[in-house]
């Protein structure tokens, strides 16, 4: 069946059906895989079309464009499939036209307007850190905007705060778009790319737990291979693969704790739509992993030493980074903490595994299409280059393909 061409299959991915209605698209999307990854990929493009509107809302007439779009869009009957089809173009081009017909309308309301020098002004560096946080802040990750609205992880100094709550959600929906998007002879809109859905869409050789464990951390740390002075560490959480249907692993929660002697400061790759805060605690189920990758820059020279914060013994050995992983083995059950210290590595990216090069490749990849301010020497030759020796199994070589459709596509723009 073509879900994509069902008008009905579409309202009800975007939350627009009630009743039997509803309940019959559930059981369709419970039985068969494509309808899942259908809805999925609605639900993906939907939200990309909607941050891309909300970021616009930094100006008040564009806030008001916004409301103005939501109060439209509930009395408007159940939308064509445009969401989930590859002519991104045509349905780009009736929202810019119902946007210049709302935004006359709203500008000629007369409403006071915040002046120029109180809207948010963008950050562009080659290098950029987060402004001062509180001492007790915990940051999933910093996000700056550039003036096209596309949000890009920043670094967080080590000096402010040391320690990230990392996301542990691993939907691959972004990566099911920009396949579409490629395919369909279309260079992907910086914004709806995802990368830690892009980097999660591929399966990876990871350690299973040990002995009764349910679930496992594995870790490994390279030269970052769009900035070699600096390190990339690829993290990975899996549970066990068991024919068990219910959470193997419930509230989980991933704490990654840095060493500001070795690292100065500290970003994760992707997340960008998650902004500032502590992620929700996720429950994980039998067989899935969740991978996140996350870029270092060294310290040159260890911070002045402070009276009554003697460094420890493990912050002087060479430790970059400590995951803390926390988790209930039952609902309402005691709660569990694994740790894992992740200490530096001098090897060369050549002599990393082929998970980690193949990780980085596709991370790359997002990087150059994202053009991001800290994409560095990011290429999509060099994405190719790590890809291929890594691209064991059908789907990396499929990655491969895409990587060579972006090259030519890129070189048409």
């Amino acid at each position: 069946m073509n879900y994509d061409d069902d008008p009905n299959f579409t309202a009800y991915a975007l939350g627009e059906l009630e009743g039997p209605q509803k309940e019959r698209f559930e059981a369709l999307v419970a039985a068969d895989p494509q309808a899942h990854q259908v809805a999925q990929e609605i639900r993906a493009a939907a939200q990309v079309l909607g941050e891309d509107l909300r970021r616009e809302a930094n100006s008040w007439a564009l806030h008001e464009l916004w409301r103005a779009v939501q109060a439209l869009r509930l009395r408007a009957a159940p939308p064509a499939p445009r969401w989930a089809r590859r002519q991104w173009g045509l349905a780009l081009a009736a929202s810019l036209v119902l946007a210049g017909a709302l935004v006359v309308v709203v500008l000629n309301r007369q409403i006071d307007r915040p002046p120029l020098a109180q809207r948010p002004n963008p950050v562009h560096s080659s290098f950029t850190f987060l402004p001062d946080l509180p001492a007790a802040a915990a940051v999933a990750i910093g996000i700056t905007t550039d003036s096209g609205g596309v949000g890009h992880a920043m670094f967080v100094p080590t000096s402010q705060v040391n320690t990230a709550q990392v996301p542990l959600s691993a939907s691959s929906a972004g990566y099911g778009l920009l396949q579409r998007t490629l395919e369909a002879g279309q260079l992907p809109s910086p914004a709806s790319l995802r990368i830690e859905e892009l980097i999660n869409a591929f399966a990876y050789h990871d350690a299973p737990p040990a002995g009764d464990l349910p679930v496992a951390q594995n870790a490994e740390v390279g030269p970052c291979p769009w900035a070699p002075q600096n390190r990339l560490v690829r993290m990975a959480v899996t549970t066990v693969a068991g024919p068990a249907t219910a959470p193997v692993a419930r509230d989980a929660s991933l704490v990654v704790e840095l060493n500001p002697l070795r690292v100065r400061a500290f970003r994760l790759l992707g997340y960008e739509s998650g902004g500032l805060g502590a992620p929700a605690p996720t429950d994980l189920l039998a067989g899935q992993t969740v991978t996140v990758l996350m870029e270092l820059v060294l310290a040159e020279a260890p911070p002045p030493a402070l009276r009554y914060q003697q460094p420890t013994a493990a912050a002087a050995a060479g430790e970059l980074l400590t995951m803390r992983l926390r988790y209930r083995s039952a609902p309402n059950g005691p709660g569990r903490i694994l740790e894992l210290a992740v200490a530096d590595s001098e090897r060369t990216v050549e002599k990393t595994s082929g998970d980690f090069r193949f990780c980085a490749a596709v991370a790359s990849m997002g990087l150059v299409l994202r053009q991001g301010p800290h994409k560095g020497t990011a290429t999509l030759e060099q994405a190719l280059a790590l890809a291929e020796p890594a691209a064991d199994d059908p789907p990396r070589r499929q990655f491969v393909d895409l990587v060579r459709k972006a090259q030519s596509l890129w070189k048409q723009s």
